[in-house]
């Protein structure tokens, strides 16, 4: 083969990798997004995984277009449109697809879709998106310019927006809400000993629940054998956390704990003997599976930590088991369980 062929086949393959390359990257980002869907803890992550590719792609489309445009300066190339064009087609499905992804995501989760700015930022992309599609496939091309890329800048600054409203309202820096906040397991290492002090450390858990808008945090942490949880409430009374058994409080394992005014914390292992009511484990004929626990009245907030086998052998608790689970919680303004505050409950995977 001479110098020549073998220069021709690496352009032709060059040219194809490039021709192809939006389909194969959008291909990636969508089955590691659908990969994603069984745990609902990591959902998020698909929707990331999308969101942020769709975002390369805008890159690469608009510094193509940018090109065409003569806004940089580029050797001339036969098939810079047609990739651009291609690019920008996969770019908008790939949006959209973020879009449903994020809908489905927070609709199976009890949030009202398309309430906060990221949300609706997401719509307005797609409709901009349509849009950008619908001037670029116009036959019209000659009028239709402009409008094409005055719309694609404003495309690209949604995605550059939405990125970073994503980033900023994901789980790794969400504060507030129904969302759960995470210490990445492969970027923070956990401090190598768990203490029930009532003082919960930045590298102390793996990852923290946050509920009732900041009000009520749960974090947790485990190895294998045993569960460590840490609670922290915006409240000086009692708080409870404990795994449904499918029945609201009936037969649910209730973790039930306060600090007494003179500073003692109190956890308690109970066992739901009715949807509004529970016992002690010790009086129902169980065992209290407590191992280690402590806490403390701090600013308003009480704190409790708690260490408990992850399979227990009382018949009044509740195993962990390696699947989606239901907790409940709740708190109360008093040391005694006769009111709460508020209450809810949430999915999650402990193990």
């Amino acid at each position: 083969m001479e110098d020549s062929d073998f220069i021709y086949l690496w352009s032709r393959l060059k040219t194809r990798i490039a021709a192809n390359l939006s389909t194969v990257i959008t291909s990636i980002a969508l089955i590691a997004g659908i990969l994603f869907i069984p745990n609902s803890e990591y959902r998020w992550i698909g929707h990331a995984i999308i969101g942020l590719t769709a975002f390369g792609l805008a890159a690469v489309t608009v510094t193509l277009g940018a090109t065409l445009a003569g806004r940089i300066r580029r050797p001339p190339n036969r098939n810079r449109f047609r990739f651009h064009r291609k690019h920008g087609i996969t770019m908008g499905f790939l949006i959209i697809a973020a879009l449903s992804y994020g809908l489905w995501m927070v609709i199976s989760d009890d949030v009202r879709p398309l309430n906060s700015i990221h949300g609706l930022g997401g719509l307005l992309l797609v409709m901009m998106s349509a849009v950008q599609i619908t001037t670029g496939l116009s036959s019209r091309r000659h009028l239709m310019k402009s409008v094409h890329r005055r719309v694609g800048y404003v495309v690209a600054a949604l995605i550059i927006l939405q990125v970073a409203l994503g980033i900023i309202s994901s789980p790794l820096f969400a504060s507030t809400g129904q969302y759960p906040r995470y210490t990445v397991r492969w970027l923070t290492l956990l401090d190598e000993t768990w203490r029930p002090d009532g003082v919960i450390g930045p590298r102390e858990y793996f990852i923290t629940r946050v509920l009732d808008e900041g009000n009520y945090e749960i974090s947790y942490r485990t190895d294998g054998e045993y569960i460590n949880v840490g609670l922290k409430v915006k409240t000086t009374g009692w708080m409870g956390i404990g795994i449904s058994a499918g029945e609201g409080m009936r037969n649910a394992e209730i973790i039930f704990a306060y600090v007494t005014d003179d500073g003692e914390a109190i956890v308690e292992d109970h066992f739901g003997t009715g949807r509004t009511h529970h016992s002690p484990d010790t009086e129902l004929g169980g065992t209290d599976d407590i191992i280690e626990f402590g806490g403390r009245e701090e600013d308003g907030y009480t704190i409790i930590e708690f260490k408990r086998p992850i399979a227990p052998e009382d018949d009044f608790d509740i195993p962990l088991v390696e699947d989606i689970q239901t907790l409940v919680w709740a708190y109360g303004i008093s040391d005694s369980p006769e009111m709460h505050i508020a209450w809810g409950y949430f999915d999650v995977r402990l193990r």
